[in-house]
């Protein structure tokens, strides 16, 4: 019990210092005690290594309803935004403290927010109308079946001069990337 409630202090202050920062650099960004729709998350920007597909895989792993994330250059926090306050509650609740993002030792702390900068130079990141992110979308067994369509046999060396490779890689990302994990609706 003693551990967590140190964790809980330590989480505290860290997202206190974040805040402190946040209100320095955009006054009109308000703290709110209540879930809302907007959440900063600290510890996670780009000056912090973090990225779209990073924080997009840390949200999507404990909840849904993110509907845009904006990261913003040269800072140390990035804003989420979600369908529903009880989406960003969600998450709020698993990750705040305890989730690390990919590529950083660091867990991140978050508060909800009134709203998120509306300024253009942020970069944004929106999902597509009608796209939403299915976990396990296919089975291991259809995966390898995916990976056979690919015809692995060219390589860069046997194509006839005047010709262009497409890299067997991307294609491949590409249909396994779409296949496993998003679908239209």
């Amino acid at each position: 019990m003693e551990h967590s409630k140190r964790e809980m202090c330590k989480a505290q202050r860290k997202i206190k210092r974040c805040i402190n920062i946040l209100q320095s650099d955009m006054p009109d960004i308000c703290i709110r005690q209540t879930p809302t729709k907007h959440i900063l998350i600290g510890n996670a920007g780009l000056t912090t290594n973090a990225d779209e597909s990073s924080l997009v895989e840390l949200i999507t792993a404990v909840g849904c309803g993110l509907e845009a994330l904006t990261l913003i250059p040269g800072k140390q926090y990035s804003f989420a935004s979600f369908s529903s306050p009880e989406q960003a509650q969600t998450v709020f609740q698993a990750a705040h403290g305890r989730l690390d993002v990919r590529g950083s030792a660091s867990p991140v702390y978050m508060s909800y927010v009134n709203k998120v900068p509306s300024d253009p130079s942020p970069i944004q990141f929106k999902f597509p109308p009608g796209l939403m992110v299915l976990e396990d979308f296919i089975s291991a067994e259809e995966e390898i079946q995916l990976m056979q369509l690919i015809d692995w046999g060219d390589s860069p060396f046997s194509i006839p001069e005047g010709h262009t490779a497409v890299p067997r890689t991307s294609i491949l990302f590409t249909v396994l990337r779409v296949v496993s994990c998003c679908s239209l609706v």
